[in-house]
């Protein structure tokens, strides 16, 4: 998104567009209380669910929320997950 935007405001001005790649981290699916993991980047294996599943969830949900507020409020929210 943050390239996206700068490139709208770059083709504006009719600078050069910046470049961007996606970069596949895996896949987290979640349903409920439960949650399942596939291909995810440096884990040896390829799908897991049950605990390490869940956490995973939840660290990724830490993540976006101190990504959008705060480092302190993500941590804060791990436990109410």
């Amino acid at each position: 998104a943050e390239v996206a935007g700068e490139n709208l405001a770059r083709a504006a001005r009719g600078a050069p567009l910046k470049s961007w790649t996606h970069e596949d981290k895996g896949t987290v699916i979640s349903v409920g209380e439960e949650a399942v993991a596939h291909d995810v980047m440096g884990m040896p294996i390829k799908t897991f669910g049950g605990t390490p599943a869940k956490l995973l969830k939840k660290a990724i949900a830490t993540r976006w929320i101190a990504k959008v507020s705060s480092t302190g409020r993500g941590v804060s929210a791990f436990g109410d997950m």
